[in-house]
């Protein structure tokens, strides 16, 4: 009788020392969850292994790349734009997809009213890709094509949105770049064709390229901010449609080169190296 008392109270004790180490385990580690089943060195602890919330990246904001149809009788268009959400400033974001949204609508215009056509004309834009984002700036690159049934007119287009978020208002290509400095730039080589004719540049010189654009009259070049692996590049969209019946893309590394201003830096918060 005496052993199964003392069983009885053996067996109370362990129970109540299981209960004292659950209510003492961190909270925190009923949601960490390990991806490795490997056990920790004897001198290291989980708090070092873990890195300070200033070395991990944040979602700054998130970016949808939304589609929509339209058919006013005179035109059929295929829509795709991006939209922002979960930006710290609601009336920016507002602001900056209101921006986008009518940038787009007034490309779209703009390629239907250089048909010709009235109706039958089709708009349709294949692909909208966001090339860089950051806090300050955005910049997207539009894809896509322009058809009229009645004229038989094709053509492809292409252009480039950029906003600076601080300020929701579009960036222009001088305000980043030169002109002078970028002219040259490209003039000597520095730009490669990403997509159009491709024996373009052996057919014609890219100072016949850039021939298009004055800044006396605020001509410049469609263009995109592209980021890719931490080098940022500059893309440039030439109208070649005329001869080739496409346009054609040109991108050159911003890389050391002067023609980049203080406001482009302030955008991208990237330390681009002047010679």
């Amino acid at each position: 009788m005496k052993k199964i008392i003392l069983l009885i109270l053996t067996f109370a004790l362990v129970i109540n020392l299981c209960a004292c180490f659950k209510d003492k385990t961190p909270a925190v580690s009923e949601t960490y969850e390990s991806d490795s089943e490997e056990t920790l060195p004897e001198n290291e602890s989980v708090a070092e292994t873990t890195p300070p919330l200033s070395e991990i990246p944040l979602e700054l904001y998130s970016v949808e790349i939304k589609q929509e149809t339209l058919d006013t009788g005179k035109y059929t268009a295929s829509l795709i734009y991006p939209h922002i959400s979960g930006y710290s400033d609601a009336e920016t974001e507002e602001k900056v997809n209101a921006i986008i949204y009518s940038y787009v609508m007034r490309k779209m215009n703009t390629s239907v009213a250089e048909t010709g056509a009235e109706s039958g004309v089709e708009y349709f834009i294949d692909s909208f890709n966001v090339t860089y984002k950051g806090d300050k700036l955005i910049s997207a690159l539009c894809r896509g094509s322009v058809d009229a049934q009645d004229t038989a007119y094709s053509a492809s287009f292409a252009y480039g949105i950029n906003i600076d978020l601080s300020s929701a208002k579009l960036i222009s290509f001088d305000s980043i770049v030169d002109y002078n400095g970028f002219k040259n730039d490209f003039v000597s080589g520095g730009y490669k064709i990403i997509y159009g004719y491709e024996k373009l540049l052996s057919e014609t010189t890219a100072a016949d390229l850039v021939a298009q654009y004055d800044p006396l009259y605020s001509i410049y070049p469609e263009f995109y901010i592209k980021e890719q692996s931490g080098d940022l590049s500059l893309g440039v969209i030439v109208d070649t449609v005329q001869i080739y019946g496409d346009v054609a893309a040109l991108e050159g590394a911003l890389e050391g080169k002067r023609y980049t201003t203080e406001y482009f830096t302030e955008l991208t918060e990237e330390k681009v190296a002047k010679k």
